[in-house]
C-alpha cells in the first residue's frame, strides 16, 4: 500500500510525483507513525491516497501558535490543527520546561473546570511529583461555587483557596487553569512570604527570555544574532523587544 511506505518514513509512491518536498514527506511520515486517533490517522491516509497536496500543505505546513486566548486552531489532522497528537506534543513541551530535578512543591487549581486530570497525567508522564490539587475546585462544577469569576486572569480573588493550601503544605508555586484549561496563571511565593501573581505579559517575557537564553547556549557565535528575531503579538507588551535589544 502507498500509505504503508509513508509510515516507515519513505515517501509513498506517487507523492513525489505531485511535488511534495522532503520536509512534507517527513512530516506526514511522522504523523502516520505517531497518531493513535483512527479518525485523524485515516483522514491523512485518504489525503495521501487522493494526492491532495493543497490540503496536506494546510494540515502540515506550520504548527499552531499561542495567541492571546491560548492555543487555538480548527480541529482536524496535522500539525496546524487541534487534535489528540498536537495536544499531547504541546503538553510534553510544557513539561520538559520544568526541571526534573526540582524539589519544589506545586499547587494546582482547575477552578471547577476540566484541567485537573490532564495536569496530573502530564506531571506523571514526565516523572514529576504531582501537584497538590485544591480539593474544593478539583472537580468540574458549572456553578463555580467558590469564585465570583472562574478565570485565573482575574487575579488574587480566584486564587484565595490556592494560597491557603500552598501556605499549608509549604508550596512555592501555584498553577491555575481556567475552566476549559486553555489559559494558565502562575503565582510564586516571594522571600517576604507574599504571593506574586504574574501577569500574562510577565509570563510571556519570562518564556521569551528562557527561549532566547537556551538558544544562545546552543549558538554562542554572536554573528548569528543579526539573522535572529523574537516576535510577539500586537496586543503584548514591549518586554520581549527590550530583551532582544539588550
Amino acid at each position: 500500500m502507498a500509505v504503508a511506505s509513508v509510515a516507515t518514513g519513505t515517501p509513498a509512491p506517487g507523492v513525489s510525483d505531485w511535488g511534495m518536498d522532503a520536509q512534507m514527506d517527513q512530516e506526514t511520515a511522522q504523523w502516520l507513525r505517531w497518531d493513535q486517533n483512527l479518525l485523524t490517522l485515516e483522514s491523512v491516509k485518504q489525503l495521501i491516497a487522493e494526492g491532495n497536496k493543497e490540503e496536506l500543505q494546510k494540515c502540515f505546513v506550520s504548527r499552531m501558535e499561542f495567541g492571546t486566548a491560548g492555543l487555538r486552531a480548527p480541529m482536524g489532522a496535522g500539525n496546524s490543527r487541534m487534535n489528540d497528537l498536537t495536544i499531547i506534543q504541546t503538553t510534553q513541551g510544557f513539561c520538559r520546561s520544568v526541571n526534573k530535578e526540582s524539589k519544589e512543591k506545586f499547587v494546582h487549581t482547575s477552578v471547577h473546570g476540566v484541567g485537573h486530570e490532564f495536569v496530573q497525567l502530564a506531571f506523571k508522564a514526565f516523572e514529576l511529583a504531582p501537584p497538590e490539587a485544591v480539593p474544593q475546585q478539583k472537580d468540574p462544577d458549572p456553578d463555580f461555587p467558590t469564585v465570583k469569576y472562574p478565570n485565573p486572569e482575574e487575579g488574587r480573588g480566584v486564587l484565595t483557596l490556592s494560597f491557603a493550601l500552598a501556605d499549608k503544605i509549604k508550596a512555592k508555586i501555584i498553577l491555575a487553569n481556567d475552566t476549559d484549561a486553555d489559559r494558565l496563571a502562575v503565582s510564586e511565593e516571594q522571600d517576604s512570604g507574599e504571593w506574586r501573581v504574574y501577569s500574562g505579559n510577565e509570563l510571556g517575557a519570562l518564556l521569551g527570555w528562557w527561549l532566547f537564553r537556551s538558544w544562545r547556549e546552543k549558538n554562542p557565535d554572536r554573528s548569528t544574532l543579526k539573522d535572529t528575531y523574537m516576535l510577539s503579538s500586537t496586543v503584548s507588551s514591549k518586554m520581549v523587544r527590550a530583551i532582544a535589544l539588550k
